[in-house]
């Protein structure tokens, strides 16, 4: 995660866990059981938010870690989790030694990288030999219908390029599968997971994607305007009952680390 990303988050930590922090929970649990985390499991979540992961997978009896570049996610997760180790740092430098875990997720965190092969590495290197890592993000843009709503809320904000899409883009079909086998692991398991986000009405819609207003408008900008530019980009998919569903799509890789030449040995023997 770069410093402007840590720092969004950081200063909206709080809006981000009531809104938006159980978006991907579908996707979360879909990890968790093809990992087959459970009791005595050492996970490591990178980029773990406000901890409702880790909060799951302490739930099944886990030994369970966190990492996060932002100071308040990293005090939600806390709070979130009290049993677990929650760290603030970074995915390109995890403030653990090699071999440490048997299972490392990653929701939502590797593409934040400039080079979403650094994040990979260190992950490989505290994973323990024959570990898991799990890896799920945003599928494609048109995959994505909050996208519609954020990017007309961004574009109430001052001129701006255009969003950057990373080089490889991890959103794209067989991108993740690539990145973990270059790293040296076996994909064990790939696939996609719906992740569809509700709102109850405009109430919340407005409460909602608040939470991508840029920090300076420009003076034209009235709460009015945001209202009416956020209830138009969502209107196509407000439901007769006066509620939204935006239907969105993560995609996972699971792959599984080498276990060293001692053990394949001694599995080859059995």
């Amino acid at each position: 995660m770069t410093m402007a990303d840590a720092g969004t988050f950081d200063a909206r930590a709080a809006q981000w866990q009531e809104w938006w922090s159980s978006l991907a929970d579908p996707a979360r649990h879909v990890l968790l059981s093809l990992a087959k985390v459970g009791p005595g499991t050492r996970l490591l979540d990178v980029g773990c938010g406000s901890g409702e992961l880790a909060a799951m997978a302490a739930d099944l009896g886990a030994d369970v870690s966190g990492v996060d570049a932002s100071d308040n996610m990293v005090l939600i997760a806390g709070n979130t989790v009290p049993r677990a180790d929650i760290r603030q740092g970074s995915s390109e430098r995890l403030p653990w030694p090699d071999d440490s875990f048997d299972v490392v997720t990653a929701v939502n965190s590797f593409q934040f990288s400039d080079d979403v092969t650094v994040p990979v590495t260190e992950a490989v290197r505290v994973l323990a030999p024959g570990g898991v890592l799990a890896v799920c993000n945003w599928a494609e843009r048109e995959h994505q219908q909050v996208r519609e709503v954020d990017d007309a809320v961004a574009g109430l904000g001052p001129e701006r390029a255009g969003p950057s899409v990373r080089d490889p883009d991890v959103r794209s079909a067989g991108v993740l599968e690539e990145l973990l086998e270059g790293a040296g692991l076996r994909v064990t398991a790939a696939g996609e997971v719906p992740v569809p986000y509700e709102l109850a009405d405009e109430r919340e819609l407005l409460q909602a994607f608040a939470f991508e207003l840029p920090d300076v408008l420009p003076e034209h900008v009235t709460d009015q305007l945001v209202a009416t530019t956020v209830e138009r980009a969502a209107a196509p998919y407000r439901l007769d009952d006066g509620s939204y569903r935006f239907e969105n799509i993560f995609r996972y890789v699971l792959a599984t680390a080498p276990r060293r030449a001692a053990g394949r040995g001694a599995a080859g023997r059995a």
